[in-house]
């Protein structure tokens, strides 16, 4: 059942599935070829280098995404084919300790997604605040501002995060913003 889900969802969502191996497929050719710049995503707006001992990502924005000690490796994939795959050094969330992993497609694929919404949310704070909004708190993808009651308007403050920065100006970005007297999640 789960198998059959996992094919359902690749099926009809092919242009994730293609981002995926994309960014696999660069970062393999990255460091194959250390020092080759490798364009992936749309417009080449992801950029895979190895420089020294890491693997670089570069981000639409141009901020980087260090992997240390990357290396290719053959193993076996969840699915039983035997596949190459960027083995890189991380430190493991539970233990705190130094462990290597695969750099595979989907991981890559929500390092880029997160780190590039993280970086539209550094921008639309910094023009909040430049507006007079008091940033006091981020969760997740959510940023608690403070207010006086006669400064600025939910419409404006939407509009202000709505923005887009030159590096991302054809991304699609939605903004739903609320106002209250308490923080609700």
């Amino acid at each position: 059942l789960a198998r059959e889900a996992v094919d359902v969802y690749r099926s009809e969502n092919g242009r994730i599935k293609r981002l995926w191996n994309d960014l696999q497929s660069a970062a393999l050719d990255a460091v194959r070829h250390p020092g080759k710049v490798v364009l992936c995503g749309r417009n080449g707006s992801v950029k895979y280098v190895v420089r020294g001992k890491f693997l670089w990502c570069v981000l639409p924005s141009g901020r980087p995404l260090a992997y240390a000690n990357p290396t290719i490796e053959d193993r076996m994939a969840p699915w039983g084919d035997m596949t190459q795959s960027v083995m890189v050094w991380t430190v493991d969330s539970m233990t705190k300790k130094w462990v290597q992993r695969s750099l595979y497609g989907g991981l890559q694929t929500e390092n880029v997604v997160q780190a590039t919404a993280r970086d539209l949310m550094a921008n639309s704070m910094q023009r909040v605040q430049a507006e007079g909004y008091d940033v006091v708190l981020t969760v997740h993808d959510e940023v608690l501002v403070e207010a006086p009651n006669d400064n600025g308007s939910l419409n404006e403050f939407n509009a202000l995060m709505s923005e887009r920065p030159n590096w991302c100006r054809n991304m699609p970005l939605q903004v739903e913003g609320w106002e209250g007297e308490r923080y609700r999640k």
